[in-house]
């Protein structure tokens, strides 16, 4: 009984785990290698309950169907029991009238574990059934508390439906416009230049230049943009950046820079109740200088990454002269503290110096690993030869 009793439970556990592994993988959207490109509506709360349901309702039967299999084993079992124990009782085998009764006993007690297991289960399905329905509903809950919450967020910022033509003006001076391109891109507005903070100018970046593409993230509240990468002066022959630019056009950075956009406050209202700007601090990092791989036109590698210092303002389309005055201010800040184009360059240069050893150092590491000292040695002198004779080639030329 007691063994019977351990199988019972240890199969319920692995029902459970089943179920409520097969209701998470489908509530975080998680699929498999080849299921990921199929789009498939997700199933509903009630049709995943009566699925759930249906497993429980098959599970529960091919149990009774094991349970009523096991009976002659059972009662087998409790019969050489029983005939030990009378053996040991009275010094004898029981003689035929014994035997009969010693299996009717045998009997009735596999019918009542048998009872027991079948009543066990059916509890354990209906329980268990009951907490994946509580598990349901308890999912649901969050859901709407939490599509509350953004909705009651989005509309806490006021925010226009389009916003298409809108400022944003950033503290080092820099004044951007967002232009409508199409409402079904993953970013649907492209960023151009009004006005240049004092870094921009001098890496040439020019007013009414396509700076990059921008999107508004409704579940963070916040705006972010990718920037247009600069790679016309990357290449040493004028008709490798060329064919580049032919097969790849515009590229864009991988940032990790996003703006939280703050709901409005007296301040930042009109005398008619109406926004006059959203402001907008940033979060996140920037990569300054970045590796590029153009044969597959994007981003290669981030060489370093820095935190950003920047914060943004939102403002309306009709706001030209305020965001025009606001950029002055910003900017005349500004200047004060920033670096040089120059001092960025030598940064630079001194970044790529260090990743350059760091490199050449493990591919030498590599190399004695794999090889005899003398022929390692020979790898080494040769590769040298290479470096100095070649140097970096075109395509690994890190853009600033």
């Amino acid at each position: 009984m007691l063994f019977s009793r351990v199988i019972l439970i240890l199969t319920m556990m692995l029902f459970l785990h089943d179920a409520f592994a097969q209701a998470s993988s489908r509530r975080s959207g998680v699929r498999s290698s080849d299921e990921h490109l199929k789009k498939v509506e997700a199933p509903t709360d009630a049709e995943m309950y009566a699925k759930a349901k249906a497993t429980s309702e098959a599970f529960f039967k091919q149990q009774v169907d094991l349970h009523k299999k096991s009976r002659q084993v059972l009662i087998d079992t409790y019969v050489t029991k029983a005939k030990f124990k009378f053996m040991d009782e009275h010094g004898r085998e029981p003689i035929e009238e014994e035997y009969e009764e010693i299996r009717f006993q045998s009997a009735l007690k596999a019918d009542e574990e048998i009872a027991f297991s079948i009543d066990a289960t059916r509890k354990s399905v209906d329980k268990n059934l009951a907490r994946y329905a509580a598990y349901q509903a308890d999912v649901k809950k969050q859901r709407e508390e939490k599509l509350a919450k953004l909705i009651a967020a989005h509309e806490a910022r006021r925010l226009p439906e389009d916003w298409h033509h809108m400022y944003v003006i950033l503290n080092n001076g820099m004044v951007l416009r967002m232009f409508k391109k199409d409402a079904l891109q993953s970013y649907p507005y492209a960023l151009y230049v009004e006005k240049l903070s004092g870094l921009a100018r001098e890496i040439g970046i020019r007013e009414n230049a396509l700076f990059g593409r921008a999107k508004y993230n409704d579940r963070e509240g916040t705006l972010e943009y990718q920037i247009v990468v600069d790679y016309s002066k990357a290449f040493d022959i004028p008709l490798n950046y060329e064919l580049v630019k032919q097969g790849c056009g515009t590229i864009y950075d991988s940032n990790e820079l996003s703006f939280s956009i703050q709901a409005p406050d007296g301040g930042d209202l009109a005398a008619d109740g109406s926004v006059e700007q959203w402001r907008a601090p940033g979060k996140g990092s920037v990569c300054p200088y970045i590796e590029m791989d153009y044969a597959n036109c994007k981003v290669k590698r981030c060489l370093k990454r820095v935190s950003s210092n920047l914060d943004a303002t939102l403002m309306p389309a009709d706001a030209t002269e305020q965001a025009y005055a606001l950029a002055k201010h910003h900017f005349a800040v500004a200047e004060k503290e920033r670096k040089s184009f120059a001092e960025h360059q030598a940064d630079l240069q001194s970044i790529v110096a260090t990743i350059n050893q760091q490199e050449k150092r493990k591919k030498r590491q590599e190399a004695r690993a794999n090889c005899t000292r003398a022929l390692c040695d020979d790898i080494v002198i040769n590769q040298f030869i290479i470096d100095q004779a070649w140097g970096r080639s075109p395509n690994e030329k890190p853009v600033f």
